[in-house]
């Protein structure tokens, strides 16, 4: 039923299911010890956040094939399109961004 040998990312190139799950529509301020973290891969390597397009919603008009789309620009990891963390080397760990930096009850406002 199921082929052994089957490689996900061959067979879905590009497609990435673990996109941002947040959106943070404001970057807050680093301190000199701290930077920004892909959450997706992982890598450990600090990344400029991207001010990236998240379309949640694409309608086509069958009739005259227009086609109208719901966004919300946010800030994701250039690598992964995935969510940010912030990482301080002066305390060797993780620092929380606050809800403040993120959209409330899906109401996005910029």
């Amino acid at each position: 039923m199921f082929d052994d040998d089957f490689d996900f990312e061959d067979e879905y190139e590009g497609f990435n299911p673990f996109r941002a799950q947040k959106e943070l529509l404001k970057l807050p301020e680093l301190t000199e010890t701290q930077c920004f973290l892909c959450d997706q891969c992982g890598s450990g390597n600090a990344v400029k956040p991207l001010h990236y397009k998240n379309v949640y919603q694409r309608i086509t008009n069958m009739q005259t094939g227009e086609v109208t789309e719901n966004s919300v620009m946010i800030y994701v990891s250039p690598c992964c399109k995935a969510d940010l963390s912030i990482w301080d080397e002066s305390i060797d760990d993780y620092v929380e961004i606050s809800s403040e930096y993120y959209s409330h009850d899906g109401e996005n406002n910029q």
